[in-house]
């Protein structure tokens, strides 16, 4: 599952202008305040989506270090990118996520094989 690819700063500004050209527009002057509204609700949602790609793929960037402790201070390398599901108020995201791994380490905790 590949993760939906983050907009970047000028997607996100070129979609809120084409928002607010669509409420300064000639088809707007003619239109009534419930298909407005609902209009400006579905546009809202999408720009929402979108600005809450572009934090998770900022945060991501910004923890994607070589190396991780856990609350153990146990450390853990860099391994890889995991794609991940997430059900926002805006819509269903997918976004990719650092992911560190140690072997023999689960959870912070040292196992053996038996």
């Amino acid at each position: 599952m590949p993760a939906t690819p983050a907009p970047s700063v000028h997607d996100v500004r070129a979609q809120f202008e084409i928002v607010l050209a669509s409420v300064t527009s000639e088809e707007a002057r003619a239109m009534g305040a419930d298909r407005m509204e609902r209009r400006l609700l579905g546009q809202l949602l999408a720009l929402g989506r979108a600005l809450f790609a572009l934090f998770l793929a900022t945060r991501a960037a910004a923890t994607a270090a070589e190396v991780d402790r856990d609350p153990a201070g146990v450390e853990r390398p860099y391994h890889s990118e995991r794609a991940r599901d997430y059900l926002s108020i805006f819509g269903r995201l997918e976004f990719a996520r650092p992911y560190f791994y140690r072997v023999g380490w689960a959870a912070g905790r040292r196992w053996t094989a038996c």
